[in-house]
């Protein structure tokens, strides 16, 4: 006999595996979710990083931004020099001139190589009853170029000084006993004084040793060339040091120099002189 109802069809085998294998994925989904978001998020973050790199230096200009003048911002003389505190004397010049006039000494070296400039001092700018000096003597090798134009050298020692180059006329050069040097006829004001001067310097290219200064004579007398070759011979080496070059320099520039020049300089004793033997009394003087 005919069944009058159908029979109820088998399940396939195909959605049968796909239940079994969505129930056996079904712990691991959510890892799998979690990876995927970790790897979204390094994503992310190797973009901004190099996206923060790219306009890194931007945002630094916007931020802090360079001055437009950066020699405003550090003067010159202190990025350039060191002031040596308590400076030994390496150098000394003692003249009849310069007696009366009030004397120091200060020292500087180069922030970068081994340079040292050492300047003596003598009088006042507005002093005008004594004679007024400044001589600075620099040793070590160029600190990576030459020397500016005596001009532009002199300007600027003056204005470190408060003064100003008012007139300025070249010279002759003036043999020394460390070679020839520039000269010029200038006149320094400050302070409402105007004094006349004479300028000089030895910066022969290659040099070691170099010289630069100025001499005002006192009011009324003048600052003559042949009394600054003089003034200039008497500067004496007091100390070199381990510095042999310079120890050397100097011993050559003294054979080198002028008669003028050959005055006592550091208080050297004179050798006295011979007593003649007493007189005896009655004695017959042949």
């Amino acid at each position: 006999m005919p069944d009058k109802w159908p029979r109820r069809a088998e399940p396939s085998p195909i959605p049968f595996a796909a239940s079994e294998l969505s129930r056996a994925l079904r712990p691991v989904r959510p890892a799998l979710i979690g990876v995927a978001l970790l790897l979204a998020a390094a994503s992310a973050l190797l973009l901004l990083a190099g996206k923060g790199a790219a306009i890194a230096p931007g945002e630094a200009q916007q931020q802090r931004p360079e001055p437009a003048n950066r020699a405003a911002e550090v003067p010159l003389a202190q990025a350039t020099w060191v002031p040596v505190p308590r400076p030994i004397r390496l150098f000394a010049l003692e003249a009849p001139e310069l007696a009366k006039a009030p004397a120091s000494y200060e020292a500087m070296r180069a922030a970068s190589g081994n340079g040292r400039e050492d300047t003596l001092s003598f009088g006042m700018a507005t002093g005008v009853d004594t004679p007024f000096m400044r001589l600075s003597v620099y040793r070590g090798r160029p600190e990576g170029k030459e020397a500016a134009s005596f001009f532009v050298d002199l300007t600027r020692r003056a204005a470190a000084d408060g003064l100003a180059v008012a007139k300025a006329a070249p010279g002759e050069p003036l043999a020394v006993k460390f070679g020839e040097m520039e000269t010029a006829d200038i006149k320094l004001s400050g302070a409402g004084v105007e004094r006349q001067c004479l300028a000089f310097r030895r910066a022969a290219p290659g040099e070691a040793l170099r010289l630069t200064g100025w001499y005002c004579g006192p009011a009324g007398a003048f600052a003559g060339r042949a009394g600054l070759a003089c003034l200039v011979d008497r500067l004496a080496l007091l100390s070199a040091g381990e510095d042999g070059a310079l120890r050397e320099g100097f011993a050559a520039a003294e054979r080198r120099r002028m008669a003028c020049g050959k005055a006592p300089l550091l208080a050297q004793a004179a050798e006295p002189a011979r007593a003649s033997p007493p007189r005896l009394r009655g004695a017959k003087l042949r």
